[in-house]
């Protein structure tokens, strides 16, 4: 077989793309003998003269980029002709992704490639469903994802969140989709003939030690999207010092925590940690308390079994709410109570006022700002004068990706990110990352917290009393040392930490 294996003008008049001949090709090998490394090379399509393209899904990955941007996936080859390609086109490119041309945030370069194996088993007749879920979720567990979704569209869309974000990896014909969401509601022991309402159950096949995998279905004019999250329960837990508060915040949040009595509240969007600093807020007063307490949890759902105090999910469809478990509990004489989540004006009602009682109450709301949940829980029908004799403080957080540490580099801010966020400084650089195979091509590795932590003192519960708009409790809480979120996003986006790209994705600077 000839070393040069594509003709561009056969390419173009294949995939009737006009003006690929300008452009160039993009492949994905595998590397040998680990399967997991890929390397990405890139050819102008001009200095391709002859022409091997086949119906088989074996091989490399393969696109055509044109020189406006556009990108073509073109057919498979078989495995020796992809191998000689990818070889013969290694020597000429290089196998690094800045010899490559391959762009930070180019995600697709640099993670396992599922679609060549994915096209294969839909090929193999017998059991290709169970082989390709077990295969989609394997690869999530692999990256780290936290959830996988199967999404049908015009074709079947897999997607992984990584580091907080959705990122696709593969598509499967629509013609598939039953099947698929199906095999995964029998792994879930969920109806399969239940098709026009929302399921919820659990996966209980083992894809490694300590993982459990939940199992959401919602129904949509194309069947049912399937959401699988994936929590692991031998994860390390983090102490309060490791979650990325900044030391002042962390002085003033240790303190409440360890607190007889009061009532503290995390808010932040879906996604924003609040689980993690729950737990570790509890896992400092266990370390403190030891066995001199009563502590008890009311969940939806129960992430991570701790195994030292008692846990408890509720179950709707039985009667077991968070209003009626937490009037329940506060029969167990409790010294500590994590209520998951406010929902309901009883729920806030009734937390609330066991923090007025002798209790130590933990809880969450969702809010966009620590002021704004006082002004909800307001909203909600609690009076002022029981927020102000209850609540000790409230914290509101979001989760920021971290510029990867292997291939960070200091880059002048761009001007509309610079104007969002009122620097003045035209030359004020802050760090990203250029992409590598450490960080999957994104730029980021790891997260870490930014946040803001109300303390409730004399000054605020007299706004809290007059029923101040949040404008003003905000500025109540500055005087009272309260850092911002949009400040504590600015001093790691200074330190190095994070970039103005990953904080414009969390926060809106007018509304915090």
């Amino acid at each position: 077989m000839s070393k040069a294996l594509f003709q561009s003008a056969n390419v173009e008049r294949e995939f009737g793309s006009a003006g690929v001949a300008g452009g160039s090709l993009l492949y994905l090998k595998r590397g040998f003998p680990n399967p997991f490394r890929f390397s990405v090379g890139e050819i102008k399509l001009e200095e391709i003269t002859e022409t091997a393209l086949k119906d088989s899904p074996f091989g490399c990955r393969l696109e055509i980029r044109t020189d406006g941007g556009k990108k073509v996936r073109v057919g498979g080859l078989t495995r020796a002709e992809a191998i000689e390609m990818a070889e013969m086109l290694s020597d000429r490119t290089g196998d690094s992704a800045e010899d490559a041309g391959v762009e930070a945030g180019d995600v697709h370069a640099w993670l396992p490639d599922l679609q060549p194996r994915i096209d294969e088993i839909c090929l193999d007749s017998e059991n290709y469903v169970s082989r390709l879920v077990d295969l989609v979720i394997e690869k999530a567990i692999g990256l780290n994802a936290s959830d996988v979704h199967f999404e049908p569209l015009e074709n079947l869309s897999i997607r992984y969140r990584i580091d907080g974000v959705l990122i696709d990896v593969a598509e499967i014909p629509a013609a598939h989709q039953a099947r698929i969401a199906a095999r995964i509601k029998v792994l879930a022991k969920l109806p399969t003939y239940e098709k026009d309402v929302p399921l919820d159950g659990r996966i209980e096949k083992d894809y490694g030690g300590g993982l459990d995998l939940r199992v959401s279905t919602f129904p949509t004019i194309r069947g049912d999207k399937v959401v699988v999250r994936i929590f692991d329960a031998h994860r390390q837990l983090y102490g309060l010092k490791d979650l990325g508060f900044p030391a002042q915040t962390l002085e003033r949040l240790e303190p409440l925590v360890l607190q007889p009595e009061g009532t503290i509240v995390l808010t932040g969007p879906s996604n924003s940690g609040k689980t993690t600093t729950i737990y570790s807020a509890l896992e400092r007063i266990y370390e403190v308390k030891h066995n001199s307490v009563n502590i008890a949890t009311i969940e939806d759902p129960v992430e991570r079994d701790l195994g030292k105090f008692s846990q408890t999910q509720i179950s709707p469809a039985r009667g077991l709410t968070f209003h009626s478990a937490l009037r329940s509990l506060l029969r167990q004489d409790p010294d500590v109570i994590v209520v998951g989540e406010i929902r309901d004006s009883e729920t806030a009602n009734t937390a609330i006022r066991a923090g007025m009682t002798g209790h130590l109450v933990i809880t969450t709301i969702h809010s966009g700002t620590a002021p704004g949940a006082l002004s909800r829980l307001m909203e909600m029908g609690l009076e002022p004068f029981i927020l102000a004799s209850s609540i000790t403080g409230i914290m509101a957080q979001r989760l920021v990706r971290k510029v990867c540490a292997a291939c960070v580099e200091r880059s002048r801010a761009p001007e509309d990110l610079r104007q969002k966020f009122a620097i003045v400084d035209p030359a004020f650089e802050h760090s990203v990352g250029r992409g590598c195979p450490e960080c999957g091509a994104t730029g980021y590795r790891g997260r870490t917290a930014i946040a803001e932590l109300l303390l409730m003192d004399d000054s605020l519960r007299e706004a809290v009393l007059a029923c101040a708009p949040v404008r003003e409790l905000k500025k109540a809480a500055g005087e009272s040392g309260m850092i911002g979120l949009l400040q504590d996003g600015l001093d790691k986006v200074a330190a190095g930490v994070t970039n103005l790209q990953e904080l414009a994705r969390v926060i809106v600077p007018d509304e915090v």
